[in-house]
């Protein structure tokens, strides 16, 4: 489900009173949160948005705190000739969870750029651009989002983590899981969490150069981040041009959340 999705139940509340179209512009700074929009990051990568490379990293953000490390092998070269005129490539993978590894298996396929894989009670399903897979996911502990980034000439550094902050002075709180991929200048993650008890999530991309993340500012919506060894941490906030909606709040990851 879209993030916009998930932010017009959250405007269905009687007791909110906001109307859909501004909720829409709280989703957007939501997105500023994990350092840009963009799913696909700034469209630069060693794979283009029509070919796939040979491995990817990155990670998964559900509900209850679902976080993970995902790895993709693509088995480039050695496809059979009933996959490549069936035009779909089998694909492994792991998912590398608090509780154990789980083992993925599934498809890419090369015309559509889609992959869908499943392994233990996960199943994931996205599509390839720029380099990075990003989509959802259906688990055991509910849905989520997830993105993985093209590893097969760079590494990928994952930073497992959280955000918190408010919305409308105070009155709605918005927190949840929060993790982040990066790799070559290039920024990737997704995000899972409540605002206001509604589930948002989304993928999310942006850039990074020496220490410093790419994150839009503009005169009603400004973001910081910064990378530290190990560590990623940031604080974000926005006000509408009407003044009649706002939030604030922080987000931050380590190397070590995550599981190894």
């Amino acid at each position: 489900m879209s993030f916009m999705n998930n932010l017009e139940k959250f405007g269905e509340r009687k007791e909110m009173k906001i109307c859909k179209s501004k909720l829409s512009i709280l989703g957007l700074l939501l997105s500023l949160l994990a350092l840009n929009s963009s799913c696909g990051g700034d469209g630069s990568s060693s794979s283009t948005a029509g070919t796939a490379g040979s491995k990817y990293q990155g990670s998964i953000a559900g509900p209850t705190g679902d976080s993970g490390v995902m790895s993709l092998n693509v088995p480039t070269g050695t496809t059979s000739a009933s996959q490549i005129k069936a035009a779909t490539i089998s694909i492994t993978g792991t998912l590398k969870l608090a509780s154990g590894t789980v083992a993925l298996t599934g498809t890419f396929d090369s015309a559509a750029l889609t992959f869908s894989v499943t392994g233990g009670k996960y199943s994931f399903t996205g599509g390839l651009s720029n380099g990075v897979i990003s989509g959802s996911y259906t688990g055991p502990n509910g849905n989520g989002t997830f993105s993985v980034m093209d590893a097969s000439a760079n590494s990928v550094t994952v930073f497992c983590g959280t955000f918190s902050g408010t919305a409308q002075a105070g009155t709605v709180n918005i927190a949840g899981t929060w993790n982040v991929n990066v790799s070559n200048g290039k920024l990737s993650g997704s995000y899972t969490g409540s605002a206001g008890g509604v589930v948002i999530t989304s993928a999310i991309g942006g850039t990074v150069s020496g220490t410093t993340a790419t994150i839009p500012d503009t005169s009603t919506s400004k973001a910081t981040g910064t990378l530290s060894g190990a560590t990623v941490s940031g604080t974000f906030s926005y006000t509408s041009t009407d003044k009649t909606i706002n939030a604030d709040g922080t987000y931050t990851g380590s190397s070590s959340n995550c599981p190894s």
